[in-house]
C-alpha cells in the first residue's frame, strides 16, 4: 500500500497487490421450422468484482421471433421473384459495467504530522470517499422490430429496423444534492434513466457482368436520438429551461449563443458622444 510511518526505518516501506474476478454463464436455445418460423431464447448470468457481495450478479435474458413470409405457399407458389421476405422482432435486457471498481467501499487516505507523541510525529488517517454498498449493474431493456427482404436472386436487398431502448440504473454522481460543507466525495449511485430510439434503413444490390465480374453495392441510413428521463438536478438547473438536463439529450452542451462578429456597420450606426451626454 506504499504507506509507512514517519519513523526513518519505516518510511520507505511499500507494496502493491491486485485481484480481479468475474464469471459469466451464457445459454442459447433456437428453433427453426422449415426456414419459415424461427424462435430463439438466449441470456447471460454475469458476476463481477466491481460490486459488493449480494449485488455482483445480474441476469439478462433475451427473446426473438422471425417469420419468413416468402416461404408461405401464397408467395412461394405465385411470386417467384421474391427470395426472402422476413418479419422479425426481439426483446432483451443487457447489463453495462460502468464506473470504477470497489465504489461500495469507503476510501481513506494518510497524512503526515497528525500529532506528536513523546516527541515523535505520527501519521493520521482521513476519509476520502463515502462508499455505496448498493451500487450495481447498469441495465437496459431493448426492443427491435424489423423487416428484411431479397428480390430477383439478390439483385435488390433491403432491410429496415425500428429500435427502442430504455436504460436505467445509470451511474450518476449526486454531488449536487449535498452541501459543500459535507466534506467527503460521494460515490456514484444507480439513479439515472435514459431512453433511446431510432430507425435504420439499408439497401443493397449484387449482380454479375459477363458471368465473371461480380459487383455489390450497399448503403444505409441511421437515425437515433436519446433523452434523459431522470438525472440528479437541483432547482437551480431544473427550474431554468436554458440549463435543464432532464428531457434533453445526454451530453448536451450549455453556453451562450453566438450572435456573430462585429462588422464596420455596427460601429457606423453608433451615435457620437456629445458633451451633454458626458455630464
Amino acid at each position: 500500500m506504499d504507506q509507512g510511518s514517519n519513523a526513518d526505518g519505516d518510511i520507505t516501506s511499500g507494496g502493491w497487490s491486485s485481484e480481479q474476478k468475474q464469471i459469466g454463464y451464457v445459454y442459447r436455445i433456437g428453433y427453426n421450422f422449415d426456414e419459415k418460423y424461427m424462435l430463439e431464447i438466449a441470456g447471460r448470468y454475469d458476476g463481477h468484482y466491481y460490486f459488493a457481495p449480494g449485488k455482483r450478479f445480474g441476469f439478462f435474458p433475451s427473446y426473438s421471433l422471425g417469420w419468413n413470409i416468402a416461404k408461405e405457399g401464397f408467395i412461394a407458389n405465385n411470386i417467384k421473384w421474391i427470395d426472402l421476405l422476413k418479419l422479425r422482432c426481439s426483446y432483451g435486457e443487457s447489463g453495462n459495467l460502468a464506473g470504477e471498481a470497489f465504489q461500495y467501499l469507503t476510501g481513506y487516505g494518510i497524512y503526515s504530522s497528525s500529532a506528536y507523541f513523546n516527541g515523535t510525529k505520527t501519521a493520521g488517517i482521513y476519509e476520502t470517499k463515502q462508499g455505496n454498498p448498493e451500487i450495481t449493474w447498469e441495465r437496459a431493456t431493448k426492443f427491435d422490430v424489423g423487416f428484411e427482404g431479397s428480390l430477383w436472386q439478390g439483385k435488390l436487398r433491403f432491410e429496415t429496423d425500428y429500435f427502442y431502448e430504455k436504460r436505467y440504473d445509470m451511474l450518476t454522481t449526486p454531488d449536487v444534492t449535498v452541501p459543500l460543507e459535507y466534506g467527503v466525495e460521494l460515490t456514484q449511485v444507480n439513479g439515472g434513466i435514459m431512453s433511446n430510439h431510432g430507425f435504420e434503413i439499408s439497401l443493397g444490390t449484387s449482380f454479375s457482368l459477363f458471368n465473371e465480374i461480380k459487383f455489390s453495392f450497399d448503403g444505409n441510413f441511421t437515425f437515433a436520438e436519446n433523452k434523459l428521463l431522470e438525472v440528479y438536478e437541483t432547482e437551480v438547473t431544473y427550474d431554468n429551461p436554458n440549463r435543464r438536463r432532464t428531457g434533453r439529450a445526454n451530453g448536451t452542451q450549455f453556453g451562450l449563443q453566438a450572435l456573430g462578429y462585429f462588422t464596420p456597420d455596427d460601429f457606423y450606426r453608433m451615435e457620437p458622444l456629445n458633451q451633454e451626454s458626458l455630464q
